[in-house]
């Protein structure tokens, strides 16, 4: 089952897919737009010697149609070579229990795609290129002339969809990779390094009561002690790294606000030592102790966030709740900083450490602490466990280090994908941009030779191609943020730490698209301030 958040990312993930694919062919349609001006004298020669306009517009779109499937056949090849690449990118765990290939059916959609894209993007410049005047086309010069202002702004408008979709792209992308870093960057507040960490779940045919359970975790625990090289051991029914049971938190005399319905807080239940094992600071009171057990007070720990929270003016310590509908009060006799890590909320919240012995659970996480190489722990371990029950399973043993990069592993593969679709899509952007312009500056090399003749200086023409370039990408920039901040915001649940309108973010990737835009615009700006008149005046 795929959670809500992943199925978000997933299918930004095929948005970021389509506007790539978007981007490209209208980078076609473009160039096909321009070919069909060169060609225009070509299809009135046709048409006089009696091809009709279908015949015209069938050749063009079987043109437009083998460009299409040769892309696809190169974008298969490369699916194919960076499908090891995705694979070795994903957690080991993930990538070993992933079945991923080209499939028929990938292989069939990508032929469609193709097709279906090549009919879309080689209709309208088939189209363009099948309405020729004779008379005017057979002219001579006449495939120098400039471009109608219609064709001008059906190319300009192409361009400014590029920008637009690559902007929205990039845009969310940043977001994304600004996110990652940020749980990067979440605070543990305990000492990750050094530790193993290994998966038991007891059957219920085998441990029945609790006090069987209690007491496989106590003689577990003591046999990893005892294994050399290991300094303490503990178990735990939750997994720091955001594996956490969530129930119902009732405080004593604390009476809830009219709109606050329930009181939610995440549940640990652990093995005595687990705070010295884990390295974790205490704030005020104690730690758990042996003395915490079946028959004695009902004690729990709780997260700095939790105290200040309920009581900001006092000292939690003493304090009661409830948890569930569970009637049994709990006494708060320790705090220790939140040490919860979740992908999905990073902020500190509320959290309760609980004895095992109170209420034991059948499936627990030991973790071993050592001063020296986790991995020869590994088969010690798991002897440990196999000398008190042979026939237990065990799983997951992994260093806690592995455990945190299994769980933001597939984030970061994700940010890394995008951050590839991203550069392509701004890549194909500026090169659009650029044939445009380029384009243009060969349409305008009459007009450009005639300025430059009157007097007009290489920075006044340099000036001139280049606003007209700057005018594109702004009105591309302006649709893109918009754009942007529609996605940005179906993208709030898996971002972490970011606003989904972050203006320095907006700001930043507003700035650089901006520059890439004009660099692309600067070379045949600084052509077209070389054009010799003579050779200009001559041209037609």
């Amino acid at each position: 089952m795929i959670d809500k958040e992943s199925q978000l990312a997933f299918v930004f993930l095929l948005f970021a897919v389509a506007f790539v694919l978007l981007i490209a062919c209208t980078n076609v349609a473009n160039l096909l737009l321009a070919k069909s001006s060169a060609r225009q004298r070509e299809m009135a020669i046709r048409s006089a010697l009696g091809a009709g306009k279908w015949r015209i517009v069938r050749q063009l779109i079987s043109e437009s149609s083998v460009l299409a499937l040769i892309g696809a056949g190169l974008g298969v090849l490369l699916a194919i070579w960076g499908l090891d690449i995705l694979v070795a990118s994903l957690p080991e765990r993930v990538a070993l229990n992933s079945d991923i290939h080209v499939s028929e059916r990938s292989l069939i959609f990508t032929a469609l795609a193709s097709l279906v894209a090549a009919l879309m993007f080689g209709l309208a410049p088939a189209f363009r290129a099948s309405r020729v005047n004779l008379v005017d086309s057979l002219k001579e010069g006449m495939q120098s002339t400039s471009a109608s202002s219609s064709r001008r702004r059906g190319r300009d408008l192409l361009v400014i969809g590029q920008i637009a979709m690559a902007m929205a792209l990039v845009l969310c992308t940043g977001l994304m990779t600004k996110s990652f870093l940020n749980i990067l960057d979440v605070p543990t507040h305990f000492n990750r390094d050094g530790l193993m960490t290994m998966t038991v779940d007891l059957p219920e045919y085998d441990y029945e009561e609790e006090h069987d359970l209690t007491a496989f975790y106590r003689e577990a625990t003591e046999r990893l002690r005892a294994i050399p090289g290991v300094q303490s051991a503990t178990a735990s029914d939750g997994n720091p790294i955001g594996n956490m049971n969530r129930i119902e938190l009732k405080v004593d005399g604390y009476e809830a606000p009219s709109d606050e319905i329930k009181i939610w807080t995440f549940t640990n239940y652990v093995e005595t030592d687990y705070f010295e094992t884990m390295q974790i600071p205490l704030i005020d009171g104690r730690f758990l102790s042996s003395l915490d057990g079946e028959d004695g007070q009902t004690v729990a720990i709780v997260s700095e966030v939790l105290a200040t929270r309920f009581w900001p003016d006092e000292s939690a310590i003493g304090k009661r709740f409830q948890l569930g509908t569970d009637e049994t009060w709990l006494t708060i006799v320790g705090i220790v900083p939140s040490i919860r890590v979740s992908l999905i909320d990073p902020a500190p919240g509320l959290e309760v450490t609980i004895p095992i012995s109170q209420s034991p659970t059948r499936q627990m996480t030991f973790y071993v602490r050592t001063d020296g190489d986790t991995q020869m722990l590994i088969s010690p371990m798991k002897s440990a466990i196999g000398e008190i029950d042979v026939n237990l399973p065990v799983s997951n043993v992994l260093t806690l280090n592995q455990v945190i990069i299994d769980n933001i592993g597939a984030y970061g593969t994700l940010v890394g994908i995008l951050i590839t679709l991203a550069g392509i899509a701004l890549l194909l952007s500026c090169v659009g941009l650029y044939g445009v312009i380029a384009y243009t500056v060969e349409l305008r090399t009459r007009e450009l030779g005639i300025r430059i003749a009157l007097g007009a200086k290489a920075g006044d023409v340099l000036r001139l191609v280049l606003w007209r370039g700057v005018i594109i990408t702004l009105i591309g920039v302006v649709i893109g943020l918009g754009l942007a901040a529609a996605l940005a915001m179906l993208l709030k649940n898996v971002m972490f730490g970011v606003s989904p309108t972050d203006p320095t973010t907006y700001l930043q990737i507003s700035a650089v698209l901006m520059l890439v835009a004009i660099v692309a615009c600067y070379i045949p700006a600084r052509r077209a301030t070389k054009v010799d008149p003579m050779v200009a005046l001559r041209y037609e």
